[in-house]
């Protein structure tokens, strides 16, 4: 479908920080400045700590402590509501990439007619992350179908711009309608499956994403989900219940807590 023009050119470049202050202003070197481009940082960490190198090293940058830990998809629908972007783009902030990157994928997006669009990932270690994917339905995969699980495809083999149902949200620029058309990201997901659960809904929507593979960040191991292990299996495990019995009802969630297929 055509891409509304309602407002400006303006991209927001939405960037979740909780506990890793040197991580994020990092990115925040890495990315520079561009006219048409705001960065917005949502902390939600407790204390203050990014407040003042932000306002001494980045005065442009909008800031906002959330003062504690609401959530991942709380913090990125923080930013969205602050946000004036016709693009927005949600970045990790272990993430190293250039305005000049997102510029790119935004170009990419508009000449192929996208409202959803992903770069390459590249690991720290040089390999290629796979991080788009595909949901089946019941003919392809049975299970998959199912449990609504998406199967993550082979990035290395992909050399030109592809069409996929999914990208995780560790880089994922879409345009400001398909908040209006899908709703934003889904808070009872604290941490975990909430880039699935947009994904899915993208879906439902006939809303599909374009992955980019000219178009390359470079993504750092997570500091933030392996500070504690034991919170990130806790959390991980929950937000898959929460997954399962939101889009395929709380039989299917029981029935993988018994065999655990996803």
């Amino acid at each position: 479908m055509a891409i509304s023009q309602e407002k400006t050119n303006l991209i927001s470049v939405i960037i979740i920080n909780y506990q890793t202050w040197q991580t994020t202003l990092d990115l925040l070197k890495s990315l520079g400045t561009h006219k048409n481009v705001e960065i917005l940082v949502i902390d939600n960490g407790p204390d203050d700590a990014l407040t003042a190198p932000i306002k001494e090293l980045y005065p442009y940058i909008r800031y906002e402590l959330m003062q504690k830990n609401v959530g991942y998809a709380a913090a990125v629908n923080k930013g969205i509501e602050m946000s004036q972007g016709e693009w927005i783009m949600i970045l990790n902030n272990d993430m190293e990439t250039t305005i000049e990157d997102i510029l790119a994928l935004v170009g990419h997006a508009l000449n192929h007619n996208y409202m959803v669009a992903t770069p390459r990932l590249i690991k720290s270690n040089g390999h290629i992350q796979d991080n788009v994917g595909y949901f089946d339905d019941c003919s392809t995969h049975l299970i998959n179908c199912i449990f609504a699980r998406p199967r993550l495809i082979n990035t290395s083999a992909i050399e030109k711009p592809t069409k996929v149902d999914l990208a995780t949200g560790g880089a994922v620029l879409f345009h400001r309608d398909v908040i209006k058309r899908v709703g934003k990201w889904d808070e009872r997901f604290f941490m975990y499956f909430e880039d699935i659960d947009f994904g899915l809904r993208l879906k439902k929507a006939g809303i599909p994403v374009l992955y980019v593979p000219e178009v390359e960040f470079h993504h750092l191991k997570s500091h933030t989900a392996n500070r504690d292990p034991k919170a990130k299996i806790k959390n991980y495990d929950k937000s898959r219940a929460r997954y399962l019995k939101k889009h395929r009802g709380i039989l299917i969630k029981i029935i993988n807590d018994f065999l655990n297929l996803y």
